[in-house]
C-alpha cells in the first residue's frame, strides 16, 4: 500500500490484516531487512496507478527480488488507488449485501 487511506481500505473491506502502508513509494533499507528477517517470502504490491507508483512498483519489484522475495503487484481499473477502487466496489455491492 501507498498510503494510510489504502491500508485502511484493504483492513476494512477484505480479511487481510498483514498489511503495510509504505507512506510513500520507496521502500526503505530497514523495510527491506525486516521483510528478510521475517523471512517474508511473497508481497503483494498495491501502489497508486500513476506514473510514479509504476516506476515505483518497478523498482520495488527488483530490490524484492534481489533479496529473494516474490513481488505480485496488484491491479485494478477505474481508479489511480485503490483505497477508491475498494470503496466504489463496496458502494455498488451494498444494494446486493443488504
Amino acid at each position: 500500500m501507498e498510503g494510510e487511506s489504502d491500508l485502511h481500505s484493504i483492513c476494512q473491506f477484505t480479511d487481510h490484516q498483514n498489511v503495510l502502508a509504505l507512506c510513500g513509494n520507496s521502500l526503505t533499507q530497514p523495510q527491506r531487512e525486516h521483510l528478510k528477517k521475517a523471512q517474508v517470502s511473497k508481497v503483494w504490491l498495491a501502489l497508486d496507478r500513476d506514473a510514479a507508483g509504476e516506476k515505483a512498483t518497478v523498482k520495488i519489484t527488483q530490490q524484492l527480488a534481489a533479496d529473494g522475495i516474490t513481488v505480485a503487484p496488484l491491479k485494478w481499473h477505474d481508479h489511480k488507488d485503490i483505497d477508491r477502487w475498494f470503496l466504489t466496489v463496496s458502494v455498488l455491492a451494498s444494494p446486493l449485501l443488504g
